[in-house]
């Protein structure tokens, strides 16, 4: 942890708060010269004095010295019974998602029971039949409470189980103890420290709770949640105050106090908003006409700001990005348009082909149904005319067997089948401008070539514009009018394409087409 997580607001509030009762309770002895037993029937409900801070209770003991002991049981079942809920959940979790199988299903199910019961009414249940004790309420607490923090261990661990660095160790000889202790482990160690203070919160009510009902702590001994249950009594609850409320707003602040810094934890393994204090400058200065039937296409390294322009035009864009300037359609500025005036342009004036088919395909609705919504959007046709333009779509695009297609879903299909249907998708209302987004990353170079040769015949048939973004220099010259380079957010050049590639003038653009002819020649 960096300082950045001391300057965070809530960091430093809840921090604060729960230091000082923790400093405040673990001086008691220093602080009161009362024993939190001292009966004194003579004394009994007096209010607050210099004598008494907090005034005395129904058998005249003294309430401040109560509380700052009350306090360290209750922040001890706290910390006890969260570190045993932890233990267990993680454990548990760890074990369902990196073995899964058996284990997987015994433990969920054993979670799945446990939640069907309202946690509470449990606790009230197993606690009225073994009894109160110190020992008994953290071991209901814990064995009630872990069922959450596994979920969440078990879910990230399917995540991680399955990324190449784990499956690297596995090759290298690592046993699964280690694998998790290396690789799992650490990976979710932002995720149980923010869900440990979720847990801290909840113990700390529960046990309040529990102790107001008493079957939690045991009177004499004193915790915040036995302090309050005084409150149960009518006249006591509204003549003698002094004798529970202090003790439920330190209840309250403390459990305020670790949200706060759960709160702060979250953000600060999770940035978001907060992970920007001032505007950053992603794409600036960008400038480019493209006319009806020309293809363009965009070259630039990864992160240079190809896919952030285009899905700008679309208004696709992270809501957390601003997009200034103006991008004329039509002589119409796209982004003077509200959300529902684009959703009616995107498809039907302009559209998109993404990088990967099979994301962009819902894997549980079948391809000609897909490609159908576009038509039950945008259109008035009837069920049995859109079936006929789908059909005649897919012949378009070169497939067999259309009837046996249109039913079939996107995992029956080839890499090169699906990104023709995504293709339809795109074009089945002829948009005037059509942008493919690195769609040829994911394809052998045969592929590459036959959809952008498809593209290509389809712009030239409809007259429709093309924006290619690509990293594949060697598939442009038989496809792109003009070339434009980006670097760093910025258009470095824009040429026509024999032009890009005979006498590049930029020194970047040079360094570029000098890598691609050592890796051609």
């Amino acid at each position: 942890m960096n300082k950045k997580l001391f300057k965070n607001k809530y960091f430093l509030t809840g921090g604060t708060v729960i230091m000082i009762l923790l400093l405040l309770c673990f001086f008691a002895p220093v602080l009161t010269k009362y024993s939190y037993s001292d009966i004194n029937l003579t004394n009994i409900n007096k209010g607050p004095s210099l004598k008494h801070l907090l005034g005395t209770d129904e058998l005249g003991r003294d309430v401040w010295t109560r509380i700052l002991y009350g306090g360290r049981v209750s922040v001890t079942v706290g910390i006890v019974a969260t570190a045993v809920q932890m233990f267990i959940g993680i454990t548990l979790g760890l074990t369902a998602g990196y073995k899964g199988g058996i284990f997987d299903f015994i433990i969920m199910r054993i979670i799945d029971i446990i939640m069907c019961f309202p946690m509470f009414l449990a606790a009230i249940a197993i606690s009225s039949v073994i009894g109160q004790s110190f020992i008994n309420l953290i071991l209901i607490i814990s064995l009630l409470s872990w069922t959450e923090v596994a979920r969440v261990v078990r879910a990230e661990t399917l995540s991680l189980k399955t990324r190449d660095f784990v499956t690297a160790s596995k090759v290298s000889g690592f046993s699964d103890f280690k694998i998790i202790m290396i690789h799992i482990l650490p990976n979710i160690f932002s995720t149980v420290v923010v869900a440990m203070t979720v847990s801290m919160a909840t113990v700390i009510l529960m046990e309040s709770s529990l102790s107001f009902f008493g079957l939690g702590i045991k009177d004499p001994m004193p915790s915040w949640g036995n302090l309050i249950s005084s409150a149960q009594n009518l006249r006591t609850f509204t003549s003698y105050w002094w004798t529970w409320l202090p003790a439920g707003i330190i209840i309250i602040l403390f459990v305020l106090s670790i949200n706060f810094i759960g709160k702060a934890l979250t953000m600060y393994y999770s940035p978001n908003k907060e992970a920007l204090k001032e505007e950053v400058e992603i794409v600036k200065d960008f400038d480019l006409q493209i006319n009806k039937g020309e293809r363009i296409a965009i070259i630039g390294e990864s992160g240079s700001g190809k896919s952030l322009t285009s899905l700008s035009m679309l208004g696709l864009n992270d809501k957390k990005l601003k997009v200034n300037g103006k991008i004329i359609f039509n002589n119409e500025n796209l982004l003077s348009l509200n959300e529902e005036e684009l959703r009616k342009k995107r498809a039907k004036n302009i559209s998109i082909i993404f990088q990967e088919p099979m994301t962009a395909l819902n894997p549980l609705v079948t391809v000609g149904k897909q490609v159908a919504e576009v038509f039950e959007i945008h259109t008035d046709y009837s069920k049995k005319e859109i079936k006929k333009k789908v059909s005649e779509l897919f012949e378009e695009l070169g497939f067999e067997n259309i009837e046996e297609l249109y039913n079939k879903y996107p995992n029956e299909l080839s890499g090169g089948m699906r990104q023709r249907v995504v293709i339809a998708m795109a074009i089945a209302l002829k948009p005037e401008l059509l942008i493919a987004d690195e769609i040829t990353t994911s394809i052998d170079y045969s592929l590459k070539v036959s959809v952008l040769n498809l593209i290509k015949e389809l712009s030239i048939k409809y007259n429709m514009a093309v924006i290619l973004i690509t990293h594949d220099l060697d598939l442009l010259q038989g496809f792109a009018d003009r070339v434009v380079v980006m670097r760093n957010g910025r258009i470095m050049e824009i040429a026509e394409t024999k032009t890009f590639f005979s006498n590049p003038k930029n020194d970047y653009s040079k360094e570029m087409i000098e890598i691609f002819q050592s890796l051609t020649s």
